[in-house]
């Protein structure tokens, strides 16, 4: 059934076969909320709020045959994964994993000794929360024609607090693809002086594609992946 939710399906009713709509895409994905504040030493304290809905609340729904210690093990494995050397790691859950809830949501806090590089006039940090490898679609998913189980949103809100007496000098600028089965955006926000904020999206509303269909979602993640490896940079005042 799982590989089937949200797949196109027919339903026998007194007027004969109709269609079951396709769930939006607010179905399933991430919706991932993360603040940085940068120490002078490059040290960054991070709060972050991931709420996984639909199918990806599964990861969580799967702790509820874990114990605690279990638990914890698995929340410090997957931040070092991402932010080697992470320290002070806590964690709550806002939501029912015993149940299947539509959305859940983890709350996570710990700090990354020398995550930003910062010198006397310039500070840097290529944030890892935005890493993502094209490679994703390759040549297992080169399969036609392309098949997915759901549509999908997955949402990034990134902000990040520089050292005092450091301004903003660059950051992802603004862009958007649109190239079927999938469409990834960047958004600035607005945000006090010296901060930086940027929120991206990616939202894949197809269930099938053809073999052109391939190369432009290989496109869009490629585009995805370039958001990731860009630096954001301040510059001292």
């Amino acid at each position: 059934v799982s590989m089937l939710a949200g797949a196109t399906a027919l339903a026998n009713s007194n007027n004969g076969l109709t269609q079951l709509p396709v769930p939006s895409t607010s179905f399933t994905g991430t919706d991932r909320n993360i603040q940085i504040d940068l120490a002078r030493t490059g040290e960054a304290d991070v709060s972050e709020s991931i709420t996984f809905r639909g199918p990806a609340a599964r990861y969580l729904r799967r702790w509820r045959r874990l114990t605690d210690e279990q638990i914890i093990m698995q929340v410090a494995e997957s931040i070092n994964a991402r932010t080697p050397g992470a320290i002070d790691i806590t964690y709550s859950i806002a939501g029912d994993i015993e149940q299947n809830s539509p959305a859940i949501t983890l709350k996570l806090s710990y700090r990354v000794p020398a995550l930003a590089d910062v010198g006397k006039r310039i500070c840097s940090l290529q944030p890892p929360w935005l890493a993502y490898e094209a490679s994703a679609v390759g040549r297992r998913d080169r399969q036609f024609p392309l098949f997915w189980s759901t549509p999908r949103q997955d949402s990034i809100t990134l902000n990040i607090t520089p050292p005092a007496h450091f301004t903003r000098l660059a950051i992802p600028e603004a862009e958007q693809t649109a190239d079927a089965p999938a469409s990834f955006q960047v958004n600035r926000i607005a945000s006090p002086p010296g901060t930086a904020a940027i929120r991206t999206v990616y939202e894949r509303t197809e269930l099938t594609g053809t073999r052109e269909d391939y190369f432009r979602l290989k496109k869009t993640l490629e585009a995805r992946a370039a958001t990731g490896r860009k630096f954001w940079l301040w510059e001292r005042h």
